[in-house]
């Protein structure tokens, strides 16, 4: 499955069609030595709005957090912790950003502690959808989807523009590069390869009919995350569970904390990913891509179902709502529901 870097490409969606709300794990506490902002914006990415706040208050970019990183497309809503700095200056925070950005700040509290990567339970999504062919057999694809599992696949947009990222972590495997343990751009590389891997094993279980399937020694998670290898004598009460959505199929992110598929499991994961001849030992405590790895859900968890509601009295125009948990994307969930094939081409 191809999908493009920006939601709006994958959507078809202009700007204003495409809002994102940033669902927080926790509410700030109102007291702390970190500034917590909510930010409204458009047309900036959150690297570019952290280095323009840093700039603002005179402080490092190091010194300010974030959950998650949001698209420069469309309307989105994301908190930022500062510690330290001058936030009176705030005010001028415009002569920071580029011209075309739109920024602006609808709360400020504070907190204890700085915002890290994770710190949110997942993102709202509100898209305006036009031109659509048939209104009710697009709500019907798309509660059917989410009934069979749309696959949690990761996407381009983790491979980096022109699959950089992924180019990178190969040139690295092969060790026709070199670069610190503490570069960024490694963690990066490293995270395009695992994402290779996890979305090569979900498209075999996707052809393969095993996205709410598991045979003897599948990885299956449980709702809190923990991970579990699939017994044969506890195989027939695992896919009764995984058919009620109790249970949900996993992917490898390869790494030292990755649990381990066997038996028909792990050949089939190794036979699904095998054409991308990346090694898995490249994540290992002594490989060059050397990662902690993990388990990722075959498919998708819906914080909030979605909802489709015609906003014309001939369908032809609709809201979507809906909120993904985090480390899913909505470009990836649109794929899956055909939403551009579903509207007229012009």
């Amino acid at each position: 499955m191809a999908i493009d870097h920006s939601p709006l490409a994958s959507l078809g969606l202009a700007n204003d069609d495409f809002q994102v709300d940033e669902l927080p794990l926790y509410r700030p506490s109102g007291t702390g030595e970190h500034h917590y902002l909510l930010v409204q914006k458009r047309n900036c990415t959150t690297p570019l709005l952290i280095k323009a706040l840093a700039a603002c208050c005179g402080v490092s970019e190091r010194d300010i957090g974030h959950a998650g990183r949001k698209d420069r497309h469309g309307l989105t809503t994301q908190w930022i912790s500062i510690h330290g700095g001058d936030i009176s200056k705030l005010d001028e925070l415009y002569l920071e950003l580029p011209h075309d950005a739109d920024v602006v700040i609808t709360e400020h509290t504070q907190h204890g502690n700085k915002l890290r990567p994770g710190h949110l339970r997942g993102n709202r999504f509100t898209l305006r959808l036009t031109d659509i062919i048939d209104f009710p057999s697009l709500q019907q694809h798309i509660a059917q989807c989410v009934e069979t599992g749309i696959p949690n696949y990761y996407g381009h947009q983790r491979f980096g523009r022109d699959q950089h990222n992924l180019n990178l972590a190969r040139q690295l495997i092969a060790g026709n590069k070199s670069l610190r343990r503490n570069d960024q751009r490694l963690r990066y590389a490293s995270d395009a390869a695992q994402a290779a891997i996890c979305d090569a094993i979900i498209a075999g279980r996707l052809a393969e009919d095993r996205l709410r399937r598991a045979v003897v020694g599948d990885v299956v998670q449980l709702p809190n995350g923990a991970n579990f290898v699939a017994t044969e004598a506890e195989l027939a009460d695992i896919n009764r569970r995984l058919a009620a959505h109790e249970l949900v199929c996993t992917a490898p992110l390869p790494g030292t904390h990755c649990v381990a598929a066997n038996d028909i499991g792990a050949a089939d994961e190794a036979r699904w990913s095998a054409e991308l001849a990346i090694p898995w030992e490249a994540f290992a405590k002594s490989g060059r891509l050397r990662s902690r790895g993990g388990r990722r859900a075959a498919t998708m968890h819906f914080l909030e179902a979605p909802h489709l509601e015609a906003s014309t009295a001939d369908g032809d125009q609709a809201i979507l709502r809906f909120a993904l948990a985090a480390g899913n994307y909505a470009s990836t969930a649109a794929a899956a529901w055909d939403i551009v094939w579903q509207r007229a081409s012009t």
